[in-house]
């Protein structure tokens, strides 16, 4: 038996043993154009400036960022980092010619040390990562040191009350090293807005550090 013959063996013997999970097949099978002809394109900024790149009621988008954030299937924010890129060139370039939003730093939304220590990860940060990894510093630069969590919360989806979700995120975030992104614009980085109520406080609280635009983006809404 050559080797091509017992590799494909011991393929086919280790999926039939260990078949793959509906998310498994779906990120090995899906492409970056797949992706890009589901991207929210007729309405990626939204009302209030947002730029929001897919609909997380599409069943594809909602099982990719289950196996990312809950699963550990990281190679997700790979995907999700190259379709995103192509958006976020576009928007820079406008934004620089009409509104002076030149070279921002992006900032991902934290986690709490207790979140991060349980999934092992920021899955914002890692697409935040790829990002900065595609760029090279370009267009952008990227901390992910700046904003942190000083506290723990409820998970927002939790909270039906507005009031109570904005009581559970207030004071949860601090800047740190203000002084680096003083003056500078800023792109606000989450994965999914489901209230807003996250945003909301995270953009306060950078706003509070005296920083010159914000613009808020996100994977999904």
């Amino acid at each position: 038996m050559n080797m091509e013959k017992l590799y494909n063996y011991f393929k086919y013997l280790l999926e039939f043993l260990f078949p793959k999970t509906v998310s498994e097949n779906i990120i090995e099978q899906i492409t970056v154009d797949d992706l890009l002809a589901k991207a929210n394109t007729q309405l990626s900024v939204s009302d209030n400036g947002t730029l929001i790149l897919f609909h997380y009621h599409d069943p594809t988008i909602k099982k990719l960022i289950w196996a990312f954030k809950y699963q550990g299937k990281t190679k997700v924010a790979s995907l999700f980092a190259d379709v995103l890129y192509e958006h976020l060139l576009e928007k820079l370039s406008d934004d620089a010619l009409f509104l002076n939003f030149t070279h921002p730093i992006i900032i991902p939304i934290p986690l709490s040390k207790k979140r991060r220590r349980e999934r092992g990860f920021n899955q914002t940060e890692l697409i935040a990562e790829q990002l900065k990894h595609k760029d090279k510093a370009n267009f952008f630069d990227m901390y992910a040191d700046i904003l942190v969590r000083v506290r723990e919360t409820e998970h927002q989806t939790h909270i039906q009350k507005k009031e109570k979700r904005l009581e559970n995120i207030r004071d949860a975030f601090a800047v740190r090293g203000a002084h680096k992104i003083k003056n500078r614009n800023i792109i606000l980085l989450d994965d999914v807005i489901t209230t807003g109520s996250t945003i909301r406080e995270a953009h306060r609280v950078l706003v509070s550090a005296e920083v010159k635009k914000i613009m808020v983006v996100a994977i999904a809404r």
